[in-house]
């Protein structure tokens, strides 16, 4: 008898952890977790002025590096990019103009 209570213990806690596992590797609890970056202008728009802000809140906006350079900041896997774009005309405030 007491064999059987020490297997049936054995089983319920194997069965706890298996249960344990599958919910952490599936990320099951991770469900609603919020996006770690936004950008206002939807991505590379080199004619809008916009901003991004990662998920501390900090914020990174469009700017002018160059009379004719712009440095425009995206998002790209949750994270914060940037690049550099020689506008057509001049940059004026973060945005290319004609």
């Amino acid at each position: 008898m007491e064999r059987k209570v020490v297997v049936g213990i054995v089983i319920i806690i194997i069965i706890i952890l298996l249960g344990f596992a599958i919910y952490s590797f599936t990320g099951a609890y991770i469900t609603n977790a919020p996006l770690s970056c936004a950008d206002s202008d939807n991505g590379r728009n080199f004619d809008i002025k916009g901003q991004v802000t990662n998920q501390e809140g900090k914020v990174f906006e469009d700017n002018c590096v160059e009379k004719t350079i712009v440095k425009e900041y995206y998002c790209d896997s949750n994270a914060v990019r940037s690049t550099r774009y020689g506008c057509p005309g001049d940059c004026v405030d973060g945005i290319c103009v004609e």
